[in-house]
């Protein structure tokens, strides 16, 4: 069997890791617009599908630079993703009420910590670059 080269490899994760994050925003934003309430069930799952494939892209991506400050970075996007994964298991967790309020609040703290870190992550490589 052929290995990927480490480029297609990237490519799939760019794929799968976009792919996961729309189903993510289109899943949380029906049930918090209240359209279509009857096909929740249907969108738990997709939630679930969405920050399933966020977490497994986090969790294989390697970091090959030297610098501290960005392995961090990458470290917070996995725990981004984690917090989406936990998000998902309260909308399960508490069937029809749409998970309470605390799975919006693991949303939003993992898009929150996915913002940031995204901007850092650029803002220090751009640094390293004019440093080289």
């Amino acid at each position: 069997m052929k290995k990927l080269d480490k480029k297609t490899v990237q490519r799939i994760q760019g794929v799968l890791l976009a792919l996961g994050m729309v189903m993510l925003v289109v899943s949380a934003a029906f049930p918090l617009l209240g359209v279509w309430p009857e096909g929740m069930l249907l969108m738990r799952y997709i939630f679930a599908a969405g920050a399933a494939t966020v977490l497994a892209v986090r969790l294989t991506e390697v970091y090959e630079g030297k610098n501290l400050r960005v392995k961090r970075l990458h470290s917070l996007e996995r725990v981004s993703a984690f917090l989406y994964c936990v998000s998902a298991f309260l909308l399960f967790y508490y069937g029809n009420r749409l998970g309470g309020g605390d799975w919006i609040a693991f949303l939003l703290a993992g898009a929150i910590m996915q913002i940031y870190t995204s901007f850092m992550i650029q803002h220090e490589e751009e640094k390293d670059a004019k440093k080289a």
